[in-house]
């Protein structure tokens, strides 16, 4: 499996299929995920090295979610994963093989093990994606400061 990065849907995509799906009625699972470690693979090993990083961690989020939902990146080193008619429990098992499958990757430049802090969360028709976003983005950020590599889901 190929992914180029500059192919991937972008933050105003996401924005835009999250209202969609939000406005349609049905529920909708998000998870948030953000690389840890990935600002040391660039700075130390140089930006082939970490479009590598994205490139990688982009085909193995792709095979986790393998048909059940879609991948963006809003930017950075920060994917999400919308996940339609997926319940949150059911996303927090996909969150998890998402974190177990970017901390499997070999490290980068020899060196340099990636890992990730994942968010999740579930949301029904009426529910402000950006507010539902930040949800995500928050529960994985709750994780990214205390401890590393870990998924959460409230």
């Amino acid at each position: 499996m190929s992914i180029s990065i500059d192919d991937l849907p972008n933050k105003k995509s996401l924005e835009q299929d999250l209202a969609a799906q939000m406005d349609g009625g049905r529920t909708v699972s998000l998870i948030f995920v953000d690389l840890d470690g990935f600002k040391q693979v660039n700075d130390q090993h140089g930006h082939p090295e970490g479009d590598k990083c994205l490139m990688e961690s982009a085909v193995a989020m792709s095979k986790v979610i393998n048909g059940k939902g879609r991948l963006y990146r809003p930017g950075g080193d920060e994917f999400c994963i919308i996940l339609p008619d997926r319940s949150g429990s059911d996303a927090a098992v996909d969150a998890e093989h998402v974190r177990l499958s970017i901390g499997s990757l070999k490290p980068f430049g020899g060196i340099s093990k990636v890992t990730a802090s994942v968010g999740v969360a579930t949301g029904y028709s009426g529910e402000g994606e950006h507010r539902f976003r930040g949800q995500a983005e928050r529960r994985s950020g709750a994780k990214v400061n205390s401890s590393r590599s870990e998924a959460t889901l409230a």
